[in-house]
């Protein structure tokens, strides 16, 4: 997955291998290969980090939206705690 960042703000999440539409531009599917690292900074393509997923034996599991962490998008969880009884 990557996130289009600009100004401090992710404007659009795209996944490999997704046509899309940015600021009035076509990108088609073979984007993620065919645009060299610097063609994606210029428009601020970057890959989203996702955390590690918590185990779902012991949590309620939960992807938050990406959001902007030290400049890096970011998708973190929210858990919720299972009752143990039920394990």
């Amino acid at each position: 997955m990557f996130a289009i960042v600009q100004n401090g703000e992710i404007k659009k999440i795209i996944q490999p291998h997704q046509e899309f539409m940015f600021n009035g531009a076509h990108y088609n599917a073979k984007w993620t290969v065919r645009m060299s690292s610097t063609d994606k900074a210029k428009i601020g393509i970057t890959p989203v980090y996702v955390q590690p997923r918590p185990d779902e034996r012991f949590y309620w599991v939960q992807a938050n939206e990406p959001k902007l962490v030290n400049n890096i998008p970011t998708i973190n969880h929210t858990c919720v705690e299972k009752n143990p009884a039920d394990l």
